[in-house]
């Protein structure tokens, strides 16, 4: 789900994977939505082919990329229709639905989705947040969305962040297995938003909301008296994380929220906000930040197995990557043993920087405005692209190259070896036969 600010991110577009490659004869295709800078009085639209370049023009786009309304979100669909094109949603500035392809078959793929999918949308300006479920009427050939909850925040404050989970995360490890045997199991809610709030007032504030964004409910809330935004955030698997200034200890922070089951073991892995449920229980812990932070991002792997690692953009620059078992909730200052022995760090209130840790080295990427990370064909390999005034593209292995061999491995003695093994083996075989037959002479 992508949120469109027509007025920061003027020119700025998004991209989506409508088709990829593999429904042939049916080419690949990607949307990319965004706003103008005064070329249309409403949002862009464009479909290409990702292998030609070449546009591709939808019977509905009569009047070419211009859309009569303005985008707000836009998301993709888990519903597909009859020729494998994902469903692109939109919902314009009066909350409006519209879809792409606008066919019969996708909007009957919508109707067989819609039990399962919920919008959420964020209004900065009157501090609410809002859910919605959507209704496909195929009669009419309309997609609308029907108000399932709203959540209205304090009055003297605005919202200023707000962070999601990414849809294409895996979670390989789906508890901690702790010294005593006993199974810490990860609250694995994949509805979790996070909504960052700052006091209009003068003494300021921030308050850190996580709502359930199918049924409107607080999960949990936490209030920072006395510090300032911006505030730069992320959520991956159980754990939230956020940057934010502490104008009176003068310093930046990174705070920590952790989310596991309460001790009930679960008999299933699916989770569903409908179902009722125990409250999680939330470990918070902060660390001291040496730096201003322009965004966050975290490492994502193909199958989850790696350690993750937190990418911080500076402002100066640099891209530092820290492991998050630095950044673990569960750290304290009297770390009992076996809290030692399941790889938890004694706390340590500021958090180590070293040169080796910058992804970048001396390549600086001034004016960083985004990281943006994806999994690679290698387990423990993860991608990398930076963008700002510069753009910059690299690799991240968290747990290093454990699935790769190292340069100097020697391949031609492991052949050698190979092939005297294999000679003993037919050698041996032929052996094995020739007493068998003697030994049925006798």
């Amino acid at each position: 789900m992508t949120g469109i600010d027509n007025g920061r991110d003027a020119g700025v577009y998004f991209m989506f994977v409508q088709r990829t490659s593999e429904h042939f004869p049916h080419p690949p295709q990607i949307a990319i939505v965004g706003s103008s800078k005064g070329q249309c009085s409403g949002s862009l639209i464009y479909f290409i082919n990702p292998l030609t370049g070449r546009l591709v023009r939808p019977d509905i786009l009569s009047e070419g990329p211009c859309l009569p309304y303005t985008a707000i979100q836009a998301s993709l669909l888990p519903a597909e229709d009859d020729e494998s094109m994902r469903v692109l949603l939109l919902i314009d500035n009066e909350l409006k639905a519209h879809v792409f392809p606008h066919s019969a078959a996708a909007l009957e793929a919508v109707g067989l989705q819609q039990p399962a999918v919920f919008i959420h949308t964020v209004n900065c300006s009157s501090g609410s947040v809002a859910g919605y479920s959507l209704q496909s009427r195929e009669s009419e050939r309309t997609v609308e969305l029907i108000e399932a909850w709203t959540v209205k925040l304090q009055s003297d404050s605005k919202i200023i962040f707000h962070a999601a989970r990414p849809s294409h995360e895996h979670v390989h490890a789906q508890a901690l297995v702790l010294r005593d045997r006993s199974v810490l199991y990860k609250y694995l809610n994949p509805n979790m938003i996070a909504i960052g709030t700052e006091a209009t007032t003068e003494k300021g504030g921030v308050v850190i909301y996580i709502i359930d964004s199918v049924t409107g409910s607080i999960i949990h809330h936490a209030k920072h008296r006395g510090v300032r935004g911006p505030i730069q955030m992320i959520h991956s698997e159980n754990w939230f994380l956020y940057h934010l200034w502490n104008p009176r200890q003068r310093r930046y922070e990174v705070a920590v929220l952790d989310l596991y089951e309460a001790s009930v073991e679960r008999n299933d892995t699916h989770v569903s906000s409908l179902d009722p449920s125990l409250s999680p229980k939330i470990l918070a812990q902060s660390f001291i930040f040496s730096s201003a932070v322009s965004t966050v991002s975290v490492t994502l792997t193909e199958k989850g197995i790696t350690h993750k690692a937190v990418l911080f953009g500076l402002s100066n620059g640099a891209i530092l990557s820290l492991p998050k078992m630095l950044l673990d909730a569960r750290r304290t200052v009297s770390v009992a043993q076996e809290a030692s022995e399941e790889g938890v760090l004694p706390y340590i209130p500021e958090v180590p920087v070293r040169p080796i840790d910058i992804v970048n080295y001396n390549q600086t990427v001034s004016n960083i405005r985004g990281l943006r990370t994806a999994a690679a064909g290698l387990e423990s390999t993860c991608l990398l692209f930076a963008y700002g005034l510069d753009l910059y593209s690299t690799r991240v292995m968290p747990s290093k190259t454990f699935d790769v061999l190292a340069e100097d491995f020697d391949k031609f003695f492991i052949v050698i070896v190979l092939l005297i093994l294999a000679t003993i083996a037919a050698v041996t075989a032929r052996l094995a036969k020739r007493k068998l037959l003697h030994s049925q002479w006798k």
